[in-house]
């Protein structure tokens, strides 16, 4: 922002911190953020400040700071409901940043929007209710495997990550999903990520059918008393049955760890170290809790 500011640019800042978080935007400098999903908020505010068109006080999800340095809502955002509108224009995404270890360059599809749990270090934690990250959403069936389809005839990639939240939270539109990319014969090796509570052998099974290749895991640490209070409700005998059952069928792991849990001594830690080599896991991320302001672990920690 700093580099940016005195160089013609109105900057405009989006995304979970803002949504929750709205002062941010003061607390930067800045004029204008937008709380919520920014696909028709940032559009109309570009049509307002550049064009004319409208004002931006008028414009769902906008936030905009006072000249006296307060920041002010006008509206609160507008949910995207119809997902099959707002999918990717990957003609004007063409880029090899996208990249993984594993494979090389990828594609990215999205599937759903929204993440219905409420882990405490996470935004959807202090979210409104219905908002865009605790309000779970899908794109239809058959628009998202015509999306695929084209996305694995037209670039030929060797993976496509689904980035939503949590993939397998609808079991009937993954079973469906799935049974869709066998039935059409569309081939590509693909990853997602969930929870484990949220998927067992059965459906492991049928995803491997249908391309998957790599899956990965919330688990957040190795001590399930942590870990349920993190809302991750699922015991370490279950996590080494899904590890199990993946390594079984194929399919390569990933799992999340972080550190500085609310009581996690250093024992702990060592036990979460311990308890990935002991389900071996395929891949491991190790992250260091930050706290997100307004989330229940904020307020906790404060």
């Amino acid at each position: 922002v700093e580099l940016m500011k005195g160089r013609g640019y109105e900057i405009v800042v989006g995304g979970p911190h803002p949504s929750v978080d709205p002062e941010v935007v003061a607390k930067l400098g800045l004029r204008y953020g937008i709380s919520g999903e920014g696909e028709v908020a940032f559009t109309k505010l570009c049509d307002a400040l550049i064009r004319g068109e409208g004002k931006p006080e008028d414009i769902p999800g906008i936030i905009i700071t006072n000249p006296d340095g307060e920041t002010v809502y006008t509206r609160h955002p507008e949910l995207l409901e119809d997902l099959d509108d707002w999918l990717p224009d990957r003609e004007i995404l063409r880029s090899p940043a996208y990249k993984l270890p594993f494979v090389g360059q990828i594609e990215v599809a999205l599937s759903s929007r929204g993440c219905p749990y409420a882990c405490p270090f996470c935004y959807c934690s202090s979210a409104s209710p219905n908002s865009m990250f605790n309000k779970s959403r899908w794109v239809s069936i058959d628009t998202m495997l015509a999306d695929l389809r084209d996305a694995v005839q037209t670039y030929q990639p060797g993976y496509i990550e689904m980035i939503d939240e949590t993939f397998t939270v609808d079991r009937g539109y993954v079973t469906q999903l799935c049974e869709g990319i066998i039935d059409q014969g569309i081939k590509f090796s693909w990853g997602a990520k969930t929870r484990v509570d949220l998927i067992d052998e059965d459906l492991l099974a049928l995803m491997r059918r249908a391309g998957l290749r790599k899956i990965g895991f919330g688990l957040e640490s190795g001590v399930y008393d942590l870990r349920r209070d993190m809302t991750k409700d699922f015991s370490n005998e279950r996590v080494k049955q899904i590890f199990d059952a993946c390594r079984r069928l194929g399919i390569d792991t990933g799992c999340t760890i972080v550190f500085g849990h609310p009581k996690e001594t250093r024992s702990d830690m060592q036990t979460s170290v311990d308890f990935v080599k002991h389900i071996r896991a395929d891949y491991a991320e190790f992250h260091i809790m930050v706290l997100i302001p307004k989330t229940k672990l904020f307020e906790q920690a404060v």
